[in-house]
C-alpha cells in the first residue's frame, strides 16, 4: 500500500508518495494548480496504487481556520468525489512550512533552488509526520 500526500496551494501543489511499506516519504514534482490538476492528480493515483490520499489542512496556530482553509477543503472534496476506492482525508499541516524553510536554510540552497522544491518538501513533512506516527507492526 501505498499514501499520497498533497499540499496544496493557489500555484502549486506539493505532492509526496510513500513506499510501499509505508516507512518513509518521497518527494515528487509539484503539480500546477489548474484545471488539469485533478486529472494529474488521478494519474498518480492509478498510476502508483494509491490507498490513501491526505490533504494538507492549512490551519492556524491556535486551530482555527486560516485564509487558504476554504480552498483547500474544495480541493479535498474534489479529490474524494473522484477517487474511487482511495481513501481520502484531511490531515493538520501546521508547521510544515516553517521546517522546509528551515531545513532549506540550514542547506544553503538559492531562492530558485528553494521555489522549485518547497512544495513537495511540505508534502515530504506533513506524510513522514503520519507515517512516524502510525503503530509499528
Amino acid at each position: 500500500m501505498k499514501i499520497l500526500a498533497i499540499d496544496w496551494g493557489k500555484r502549486k501543489i506539493g505532492v509526496a508518495i510513500s513506499d510501499n511499506g509505508c516507512k518513509i516519504a518521497f518527494p515528487r514534482p509539484y503539480v500546477k494548480s489548474s484545471k488539469k490538476a485533478i486529472e494529474e492528480i488521478m494519474t498518480v493515483l492509478d498510476k502508483e496504487r494509491i490507498k490513501l490520499v491526505l490533504i494538507g489542512w492549512p490551519l492556524k496556530e491556535n486551530g482555527q481556520n486560516s485564509e487558504t482553509t476554504e480552498a483547500a477543503v474544495k480541493f479535498y472534496e474534489k479529490v474524494k468525489k473522484r477517487a474511487k476506492n482511495v481513501e481520502v482525508e484531511l490531515f493538520d499541516e501546521r508547521y510544515t512550512s516553517r521546517i522546509v524553510d528551515s531545513v532549506m536554510d540550514n542547506f544553503g540552497l538559492k531562492w530558485q533552488q528553494k521555489v522549485e522544491i518547497k512544495d513537495s518538501l511540505a508534502a515530504v513533512v506533513m506524510l513522514q509526520g503520519y507515517l512516524d506516527a502510525q503503530p509499528k507492526n
